[in-house]
């Protein structure tokens, strides 16, 4: 067990005292609740959302006009001379 961290420092003067006035068993018992308190879990859970879009296209129909063409009658003129 290392004190080199500023964190631990403290923990570790602790555990440094206890093992000096304790017995190895009773040391032994400490070291473990000490390190079991220092330990921390952290868990990270990412979500991943996919978003779909799908565009539909209708092709759209034109009905032909149909045109019916007109026929004029031809005008006739009759001239008459006396």
């Amino acid at each position: 067990m290392t004190c080199s961290d500023e964190f631990h420092s403290i923990t570790c003067l602790t555990v440094i005292r206890i093992i000096a006035i304790w017995s190895v068993d009773d040391v032994r018992m400490c070291v473990s609740i000490t390190l079991k308190q220092t330990t921390t879990t952290t868990t990270t859970t990412t979500t991943t959302t996919t978003t779909t879009t799908t565009t539909t296209t209708t092709p759209t129909t034109t009905t032909p006009t149909t045109t019916t063409p007109t026929t004029t009658a031809p005008t006739t003129t009759t001239t008459t001379i006396n």
